[in-house]
């Protein structure tokens, strides 16, 4: 049956629906552009490191949109710099529902997964990133880094490769190519790796100590002590508070005969990793060899008691240049 135009109440009804469809627009509108705009807010905060603030607009904003895909990834960023590598995952894949992620979205996906240990799964991630961005460097370096720490090391050291090829004078691929060559036993190449990442830094204002650490390790090791402590003394003056490399110019010194200051390097290096038995155990024997019995009693009790409760760890290296693979 055709409607009635002229039927009494069709103009006031047809109007009413008018406006509402109207204010139903305008609406919809006004949400959208609070969306965005709690978007904006969020990702200034996110930039000045005010993840809390940053997290409670984000979860309001999920809240009171249809659409909060984009909500969901930026959140998923936040706990992720918040250390929060489940809930961020959590996100991540709410966010997904709306659209595909980016390579840089992919790479903290994978950067979760190292959080979790979960090297495996990382490179799964890592690899979508340099699939999607393949000339970006910093995929290839993340996907080296999990890929170390799987233990592939000879995929380890195409991806260093790979950054190198883009970016020919990268420190830390060139550093992490070294010790990736290392693992792999090549050791004339891992060297000049090492040496190749120390020219790099030459004209550099900012250096880092993970070259010269590493070097000096891998000459300590092939018993050249003398010229493992000139790369170890660049390393704890470039890195002061990384008790690695204090432990590592403390043997060598050791092995230079030079008791006195590497009595000094290994005390550093337990004040700085002091539930750390290795460090304990050396310290133990240069106390031994300069005649301090008690003091090498002591460190050598601390040293079984550390093993014998479980709770003893590496000598850490806190050097950023050899992190897991975190973007």
């Amino acid at each position: 049956m055709l409607t009635n135009a002229g039927a009494p109440g069709y103009k006031l009804r047809r109007t009413a629906f008018l406006i509402a469809g109207l204010l139903f627009v305008m609406t919809s509108s006004l949400i959208a552009q609070q969306f965005i705009s709690a978007l904006e807010q969020a990702r200034q905060l996110i930039i000045n490191n005010n993840f809390t603030a940053a997290q409670a607009i984000l979860l309001a904003a999920i809240h009171t949109s249809k659409e909060p895909g984009e909500a969901h990834f930026l959140l998923g960023f936040v706990y992720f710099r918040e250390h929060d590598a489940r809930q961020s995952l959590a996100e991540y894949t709410l966010g997904a529902a709306s659209r595909r992620p980016t390579a840089a979205e992919f790479r903290v996906i994978g950067a979760d997964y190292v959080l979790l240990k979960d090297f495996a799964d990382a490179s799964r991630w890592f690899e979508e990133a340099t699939t999607q961005e393949p000339l970006d460097p910093s995929g290839w370096y993340l996907l080296g880094r999990s890929k170390y720490n799987e233990g592939d090391y000879l995929r380890a050291a195409e991806c260093f490769q790979r950054v190198l090829a883009i970016h020919p004078s990268d420190v830390k691929a060139e550093d992490n190519l070294g010790l990736a060559y290392q693992a792999l036993n090549r050791l004339p190449e891992a060297r000049k790796a090492f040496e190749t990442a120390i020219s790099f830094q030459q004209v550099s204002p900012s250096k880092s100590g993970a070259p010269f650490l590493d070097l000096g390790e891998l000459l300590l090791q092939d018993g050249q002590p003398a010229k493992a402590a000139e790369a170890l003394r660049s390393a704890v003056l470039l890195s002061p508070s990384n008790p690695r490399a204090h432990e590592q110019l403390g043997l060598a010194l050791r092995q230079i005969d030079n008791v006195p200051e590497a009595r000094i390097e290994l005390e550093k290096a337990v004040a700085l990793a002091p539930d750390s038995s290795p460090a304990h155990f050396e310290l133990g024997q240069v106390y031994r060899r300069l005649g301090l019995k008690e003091q090498a009693a002591h460190e050598l009790e601390l040293c079984q008691w550390l093993t014998a409760t479980h709770s003893s760890v590496e000598v850490p290296n806190y050097d950023t240049s050899q992190d897991p693979g975190l973007p």
